[in-house]
């Protein structure tokens, strides 16, 4: 059976209906999936909403929380997740930021080129690196990171990042892992961001965020369904995380901080929001 791992989570339902090839024994070569649910808050499995996440969580094993690494934002928390260091270690420390070394370059997640520039990402090595100097096989549907070779190395299977619907992440995903075992992957991650992006946009309250949390939890029980079908359910470990959660706030809490320093004109103001960089 699945072997499911969750921390700090969520997602909604609909059955997978890709065309799967389909096999007449179960694998026997493990495979471990990484996923990840974007600005999931923890009291979202509390909402009665995500019946597949209480599933696994009855099955294997539920954390009630996990401390983020700081700053508590996409990029930075991937990468840890996947290198096991902290943002001033591996220097992926804001989804925009600046290096005094990288000349008259800003990292931005809608910057292309920027993602896939080695020169962000050599600090440390994430997990697919040394999956391949172990002769290991790995997909990841998405990450940060996974566009962009790091010492050479990058995924397997990977795709640039494109925000499409989750249906479709679960079924590229399957598609990758539908292969004998000598080339499917060891380890494969899979990523969710509609949590994240509504929970932006209309608050974490928000009938919006509850669909969103619904459907994502939906497409986890399709992804389930899909390594049944393909036989690989059995040899299966999930680990689900989240990068971090979310909470509302209002316009009475804004701090300006150009009103903070005046007195330093060269001070650049680098990033604003729930925290700001300077």
């Amino acid at each position: 059976m699945i072997k499911p791992v969750l921390a700090s989570i969520a997602m909604l339902i609909s059955l997978f209906p890709g065309k799967l090839a389909a096999k007449t024994q179960a694998s026997t070569k493990p495979l471990t999936v990484l996923i990840s649910i974007d600005g999931f808050k923890p009291d979202y499995l509390k909402r009665g909403i995500t019946p597949n996440l209480a599933a696994l969580a009855q099955q294997g094993a539920l954390a009630e929380g996990m401390t983020p690494a700081f700053p508590s934002v996409t990029f930075p928390n991937h990468i840890t997740l996947v290198t096991g260091a902290v943002p001033d270690k591996h220097g992926i420390v804001n989804n925009t930021m600046q290096d005094p070394t990288i000349p008259n370059a800003r990292f931005r997640l809608s910057d292309r080129a920027v993602l896939a520039d080695p020169k962000w990402w050599t600090e440390v090595k994430p997990i697919w690196v040394t999956a391949h100097r172990q002769k290991k096989i790995t997909s990841t549907l998405f990450w940060p990171g996974s566009e962009v070779l790091i010492e050479g190395q990058q995924p397997d299977d990977w795709l640039p990042y494109a925000e499409i619907p989750s249906r479709d992440r679960v079924i590229k995903l399957l598609e990758w892992l539908d292969r004998p075992d000598a080339t499917r992957a060891d380890f494969a991650t899979l990523y969710f961001s509609e949590v994240d992006i509504l929970g932006h946009q209309a608050g974490v309250d928000s009938p919006q965020t509850n669909a969103a949390i619904a459907n994502v939890d939906q497409e986890i029980g399709a992804f389930i369904a899909g390594l049944e079908k393909l036989h690989l359910k059995s040899v299966t470990n999930l680990v689900i995380v989240s990068d971090h959660g979310m909470a509302n706030t209002s316009p009475e809490k804004v701090i300006a901080l150009s009103d903070l320093a005046p007195d330093l004109p060269q001070a650049a103001i680098l990033w604003t929001g729930a925290f700001g960089g300077i």
